[in-house]
């Protein structure tokens, strides 16, 4: 489904080139100012969620849960895969997350999905509609360096509930709700593993037209926690999502860090009848 072959695009074999052996003063892993190039490369590269895990709405970023069945439980993951793996040519591609962490060396395919978590009939009383989105791009990681592709693929689906099938109760797209979108930058993201990344600027911003995508490092609210961001601006969804990372006392790189979680700010506005934003969050304390 997304061609490696347009000109200009970053190709996976480039980004492996990219992500030679580049060398430089060593940083601390995190600091008040940042985290290091090889705790930036451990956020992308370590599965975050699961299949079966889920984010319940919340009344704000900082805000208790607020209860309301109307709304559904929100699924958001994201994995790698070998850039090899053949995909399949009508869905996005799938990936199981690892229950074990290890470093990579190498080119990935960079998945994230955020879809209605029905697991369990979590979803049987939620009645307001959510777009499931799927993202894909490229990851390539050498011993030193870390780059991210200069193309971003996107679909969003909008999901709605149809009810009850088999006893089961499902949620499934609406016809005619499926829109993908090739977002571009002029050059891929590269960093060095030894190097600082700053919180609070944009690391990447991919493009077309009007749409972009956003790639921001926050820095969290707990003791040594990151947030990774992806702020979303497409003709269908207006999005942000945050997954929050705790880097260990005395961590090395090659190792895991801790997931604490993650955020979700929908904007209403691109449902049909609604405005406002509604607010997801994953706790893991």
């Amino acid at each position: 489904m997304f061609k490696m072959s347009k000109k200009g695009w970053v190709t996976a074999a480039a980004l492996a080139v990219l992500a030679g052996n580049v060398q430089a003063q060593t940083v601390a892993p995190f600091s008040n100012t940042g985290v290091s190039g090889a705790v930036l490369a451990t956020m992308l590269d370590q599965s975050a969620g699961s299949a079966s895990s889920h984010a319940d709405a919340v009344s704000g970023e900082k805000g208790s849960a607020t209860n309301d069945v109307a709304v559904p439980p929100v699924n958001a993951r994201s994995g790698v895969t070998r850039y090899s793996r053949p995909s399949n040519p009508t869905m996005p591609p799938l990936y199981n997350v690892a229950e074990r962490y290890a470093s990579l060396s190498g080119t990935f395919r960079y998945d994230q999905r955020h879809q209605v978590q029905n697991d369990n009939k979590l979803s049987t009383q939620a009645t307001k509609p959510f777009r499931d989105l799927w993202v894909l791009t490229y990851l390539a990681e050498g011993p030193n360096n870390v780059v991210l592709g200069n193309w971003l693929a996107t679909r969003t689906m909008l999901s709605t509930n149809v009810g009850f099938q088999y006893g089961t109760q499902f949620w499934s797209p609406a016809p005619a709700a499926t829109s993908s979108l090739m977002l571009t930058t002029h050059s891929a993201y590269r960093v060095r593993k030894d190097e600082e990344v700053p919180f609070g600027k944009v690391l990447q911003q991919w493009r077309n037209d009007e749409s972009f995508v956003q790639l921001m490092l926050r820095r969290g609210e707990g003791e040594n926690e990151a947030q990774l961001c992806w702020n979303y601006a497409l003709p269908t969804l207006g999005r942000l999502y945050c997954q929050t990372w705790q880097v260990p006392s005395g961590w090395q790189a090659g190792q895991p860090l801790v997931d604490r979680g993650v955020f979700i700010d929908d904007d209403r506005e691109y449902y049909h009848g609604e405005s406002g934003h509604v607010y997801w969050r994953r706790d893991v304390r």
